[in-house]
C-alpha cells in the first residue's frame, strides 16, 4: 500500500513525464477503461501539452466523463440539448458561453473545441486549488476534478466524481508498471 501511495503521489507530480498508458478494465463502480480511437488521444495529448495539464489526468477525466465518446450527451434530467453536457469533456452551454462560445452545437460537433474548453475549465479549477493553498498535488488534483464536475462554487458536490477520476488515473498509471 505504501509503495502504491508513494507511486501515485510521484505520478501526480510527474504525470506529464510518464509515458501514456493503455486502457484497462476496472472492478467496482468505476467505468471500464476504454481504448479511444485515434486520432482523439493524439489531439488530447497535444491540447494537454499546450495547456500544461498532465495527459494522465485528462485521460482519466475523459474516461469518467464520456468514456472517450466524442458524441456523448448527458441530458442531466432535462430533454433540452442546450442544458445537456456534450462531447469528450462533457461541456455544457452555460460553461461554454462563459468561455466565449456562442453556438452550443459547436460543443458536440467539434471535438477539439470541446477539449480546449475542457482544458480551460481544468486550468481555472486548478488555479483555484492553488489559490486555496491545498497542501499536496494529490489534493489539488482531487479538488480540480471535483470543481470540474460540480463547478467552483459547488465543488464539494463533485467529490464522489473526483474520487472516481483519481482512481481511474491511478489504475491507468499503475497498469503501466505491471
Amino acid at each position: 500500500f505504501i509503495f502504491a501511495a508513494s507511486f501515485f503521489l510521484f505520478a501526480l507530480i510527474h504525470a506529464s513525464e510518464l509515458p501514456d498508458t493503455e486502457a484497462v478494465p476496472l472492478r467496482g463502480d468505476l467505468p471500464e477503461l476504454v481504448l479511444p480511437t485515434e486520432p482523439l488521444p493524439e489531439m488530447v495529448r497535444r491540447v494537454s501539452k499546450d495547456h500544461g495539464i498532465p495527459f494522465a489526468f485528462v485521460d482519466a477525466l475523459i474516461t469518467v466523463e464520456s468514456r472517450w465518446n466524442p458524441e456523448a450527451i448527458n441530458f442531466n434530467k432535462s430533454p433540452d440539448l442546450k442544458k445537456a453536457d456534450h462531447g469528450l469533456m462533457q461541456i455544457n452551454f452555460r460553461t461554454a458561453s462563459r468561455l466565449g462560445v456562442s453556438d452550443w452545437k459547436e460543443l458536440h460537433a467539434n471535438p477539439e473545441e470541446n477539449v480546449v474548453l475542457g482544458h480551460r475549465v481544468i486550468s481555472e479549477c486548478y488555479d483555484l486549488a492553488v489559490r486555496n493553498k491545498l497542501p499536496s498535488q494529490k489534493e489539488k488534483w482531487r479538488f480540480t476534478a471535483a470543481c470540474y464536475n460540480a463547478g467552483p462554487g459547488n465543488w464539494r458536490a463533485g467529490l464522489p466524481h473526483a474520487e472516481k477520476v483519481l482512481k481511474v488515473m491511478e489504475a491507468k498509471l499503475f497498469e503501466e508498471l505491471v
